[in-house]
């Protein structure tokens, strides 16, 4: 059970005595104030340090028990990560987001003048226009990592240039998520910004905070330290084992600490770029 309950935490964070707290939820997904006695058919287990009067969770792992056989294909329902991207799921969040958020639904798409987007069904670049839908990347590029290349062999990006076949794992991984996903463009600012032209590399760069809060949605490689890696759960790159133990009646897992936590941690949140809170904020490399 202890491997359960702190599989992927800090060494730092396991020092002296913890408590075990159980919360069920509703059907609603809505998690009750109160603590129950029982495990139910879904219940979540906290782990944390308790204290008179506070009990502080918040660098702990939290582990899920349901009762063996409880249905887990509702789409709000807690479930072992699987080792591969289920892309029917994230299309289902994704449609739901943009169904029932306003701010989402809202939201219209505003192309940035000059802007470039890679044409995922033709691999080609093309310049955006005002119908266009786009997928953003935020990534690692690496050090000392070699230039994108076009067929041609050119390092440099304009619209029209075709892109080369061997492309980065992040980056084509992130082109099968696009198009999985039923989208046609996606913004790689290596790709997308014409590297060897200094107006567009400022022009671009400057409005980059428009870019990304102009897209559906951006994907967030924060694994990895360079472009090479991949995407978790694509391609030939695996996601972390998480154990799942059964005891009785119920089974036990833990999908790992916090990916928040994680990405504070990684070497994408220390780039000069990232996303916090919904805001967008620019660093110095």
């Amino acid at each position: 059970m202890c491997k359960v309950l702190f599989n992927g935490a800090d060494e730092s964070d396991l020092d002296g005595e913890f408590a075990l707290r159980p919360y069920s939820f509703f059907e609603n997904s809505e998690w009750t104030d109160s603590l129950v006695r029982d495990v139910c058919s879904s219940t979540l287990l906290v782990a944390g340090v308790a204290r008179e009067g506070w009990f502080n969770e918040s660098a702990r792992v939290n582990v899920f028990c349901k009762r063996a056989g409880y249905d887990m294909s509702h789409l709000y329902q807690a479930r072992p990560v699987p080792d591969a991207w289920d892309v029917a799921r994230s299309r289902s969040w994704l449609d739901t987001c943009l169904r029932c958020h306003n701010g989402c639904n809202d939201r219209r798409s505003t192309a940035v003048p000059g802007m470039c987007l890679i044409d995922c069904k033709d691999i080609i670049i093309v310049e955006v226009d005002q119908t266009s839908q786009w997928v953003a990347l935020s990534y690692v590029w690496g050090a000392d990592m070699p230039a994108a290349t076009t067929i041609e062999g050119e390092t440099r990006f304009r619209p029209g240039s075709r892109i080369c076949t061997k492309v980065a794992a992040t980056v084509r991984d992130a082109i099968t998520v696009t198009k999985q996903l039923g989208y046609r463009f996606l913004w790689v600012d290596e790709y997308c910004i014409d590297q060897g032209s200094d107006s567009h590399l400022d022009a671009q760069i400057n409005r980059m905070d428009q870019i990304y809060q102009g897209a559906v949605l951006t994907i967030v490689a924060a694994v990895g330290d360079d472009k090479k890696h991949g995407l978790p759960g694509l391609g030939s790159t695996k996601r972390c084992q998480r154990p799942l133990i059964r005891i009785g009646d119920y089974l036990m897992f833990s999908n790992g600490p916090s990916p928040e936590r994680e990405a504070r941690k990684s070497k994408w949140f220390s780039r000069g770029w990232y996303i916090f809170r919904s805001s967008f904020s620019s660093r110095i490399h």
